[in-house]
């Protein structure tokens, strides 16, 4: 996982008990916050960066999710690095990209992302499949 601010959080808290989670963090005190936290490997570093994306274990990944939607730049390096790592390594992990609304998924796919999920539009499904779960309990 790229980034672990309160939705990668979120979604680490409950995929570590499904699978290894390892998440690249630019802030280093936020790191050893998620290794204690979470009890799941975090790595200081810039996630753009080739050479931090391998000594996560990038070439074991089965997944990416880059969940730093609010920062488009740092969603492209790191959408190039996963790029280069697949080609050089032959390694085809998918890559899920959050983003902060629909106008930025055809650019994200075409980056290499897999998918492109805009946070907004996640947020409006669940609230109104919540909704529609409390109405038909009430009735």
């Amino acid at each position: 996982m790229l980034g672990c601010g309160d939705v990668g959080f979120s979604i680490a808290r409950r995929l570590k008990c499904r699978a290894d989670v390892v998440i690249i963090e630019r802030d280093e005190k936020k790191v050893e916050q998620l290794v204690k936290s979470l009890y799941c490997a975090a790595v200081h570093g810039d996630f753009g960066s080739p050479d931090v994306l391998r000594r996560a274990g990038i070439e074991q990944a089965e997944a990416v999710i880059i969940t730093t939607r609010r920062d488009p730049q740092s969603t492209e390096r790191a959408l190039e690095a996963i790029g280069k790592l697949k080609a050089q390594l032959k390694i085809s992990p998918l890559v899920l990209a959050l983003v902060q609304d629909e106008i930025e998924v055809p650019h994200v796919k075409k980056l290499g992302a897999d998918e492109a999920l805009p946070s907004a539009e996640i947020i409006a499904d669940f609230v109104l499949a919540r909704l529609e779960e409390l109405k038909s309990k009430k009735a």
